[in-house]
This record gives C-alpha cells, sequence and structure tokens, in this order.
C-alpha cells in the first residue's frame, strides 16, 4: 500500500532527503536527488517504501529486481518450475505456465562464457560474483532468461538481480596494478663490463670504488660504497 504523499516535486525531493539521510537504501542512495527518484518509482508502483526496499537492490547503475520476488511473480502469474539441477556448473529448470508445458530451460558455465556476461572488461576475467557465487549466479539467469520468454511482464523491464551485478561488474575499471618492486642487492656493482659488474664491493679496489661513486647510480649504492671505504680506513 503507497502511504506517500506526492503533490509536487519538491514534495518528492523532501521524501528523497529523509530517504538519503535514513541510509535504508544503501550507500548508493546519498542525495535528495536519488531519494527522489525511490520516492516517485514507490508512487508509481503504489508501493511503501518498505514494500519497495523488499523487491529490489538499488545499484549505481539503477535498480534492479531481486530474484526471489522474480520468481515470486512469476508464480503468481500463473508460472511454475521444477529444479532439475542447481549447482556451480549447471541451472536447469522444468517449466509449465498455466498447466501447460513449457518444457526445459537451463543456463550452464559454458553459456556465461561464450556470451561472455561472466568477463570483466579484458574478457578473460571472472566477475568477483561469477568467481565466487556461481550456483547463484546461474540460477539467477536461468530465472531471468525463462521469465524474459516466457513472461516479461513480471520485470517491467527492469533489470534482474543478476543483469545489474553483470553491467555494473563490467563497467567498473580495473584496479591499478601495484608497482612491482625490485630486490636489489646493493652491496654488489651493478654497472661496468663482466670483470666488475655483479661482483661485491669488497672485492674491489679503493679506487675503482670512488670511480664508482662518481656514476649515475642510486643512492644506495653509494651508501653501500662509502660504507665499504669506511670499513677499509678503520
Amino acid at each position: 500500500m503507497n502511504n506517500l504523499t506526492i503533490n509536487s516535486p519538491q514534495d518528492a525531493l523532501e521524501i528523497g532527503r529523509q530517504i538519503a539521510a535514513s541510509g535504508m537504501f544503501g550507500d548508493n542512495i546519498k542525495s535528495p536527488e536519488a531519494g527522489a527518484v525511490i520516492a516517485w518509482m514507490a508512487y508509481g508502483e503504489g508501493s511503501s517504501l518498505a514494500e519497495l526496499h523488499s523487491r529490489y537492490h538499488f545499484l549505481p547503475n539503477g535498480p534492479s529486481m531481486k530474484t526471489n520476488v522474480m520468481a515470486a511473480r512469476f508464480r503468481e502469474l500463473g508460472g511454475e518450475y521444477k529444479i532439475l539441477e542447481r549447482s556451480d556448473t549447471r541451472a536447469a529448470i522444468e517449466v509449465t505456465v498455466n498447466g501447460q508445458s513449457m518444457g526445459t530451460f537451463q543456463f550452464t558455465m559454458e553459456n556465461a562464457i561464450r556470451a561472455k556476461v561472466c568477463f570483466k572488461k579484458d574478457g578473460k576475467t571472472l566477475q568477483m560474483n561469477w568467481a565466487n557465487r556461481p550456483k547463484k549466479m546461474l540460477w539467477a539467469r536461468v530465472l531471468s532468461d525463462t521469465i524474459d520468454a516466457l513472461m516479461p511482464e513480471v520485470k517491467s523491464g527492469v533489470n534482474s538481480e543478476d543483469e545489474a551485478e553483470d553491467n555494473l561488474q563490467s563497467d567498473q575499471p580495473e584496479p591499478a596494478a601495484k608497482p612491482k618492486v625490485l630486490d636489489l642487492d646493493f652491496s654488489v656493482c651493478p654497472i661496468g663490463n663482466d670483470e666488475v659488474r655483479g661482483k661485491p664491493w669488497s672485492v674491489h679496489p679503493t679506487t675503482t670504488l670512488k670511480m664508482a661513486l662518481k656514476q649515475p647510480i642510486a643512492q644506495e649504492y653509494k651508501n653501500a660504497i662509502n660504507e665499504e671505504i669506511q670499513q677499509r680506513a678503520s
């Protein structure tokens, strides 16, 4: 039941401010404007905010219908399904609508790979949800695809949970690679010919060490050279 009164955009904005301040819809709804969109959505559906919260996830790329809500609506409209398999590699269901058999629907990991719905932008790295929860993702996908084919009015154009998460994760930029840290040994000479390069400073004459100090090498090498020279002088 809708318990919102919205007579103007300003009303929606005020309700949106309260929604954002409450944190009820998560970290993605932080502004009055984002909250106002939720207010209008609830008003348009004739739902309370609590009902809206129970039906949808609200991600940065928009609302998505929860899988269990989608399945419940499908059943309310005369759809039924029998689970044939629900594993990390395949989800399969036998479907009827109003008592009429509609056949078997399935979605496999092979389907996900071929359709590239499970990958990040690079086309080869699995998205986190597919890597960690393949059973859940395959189940959501087979339900979503079945409903799209047989009863699209269930979703009314709103993305399902799996579709929204796939779109969100595939759009996220890859994290910047951490700089590679080289394990350098500053106690050996890094320059020169084969007779000097790679050999410890301790085997080189002092004249060679002093010449090395004048070369464009890292300060850590020069510190090691100075320590060697000081040890010889003591």
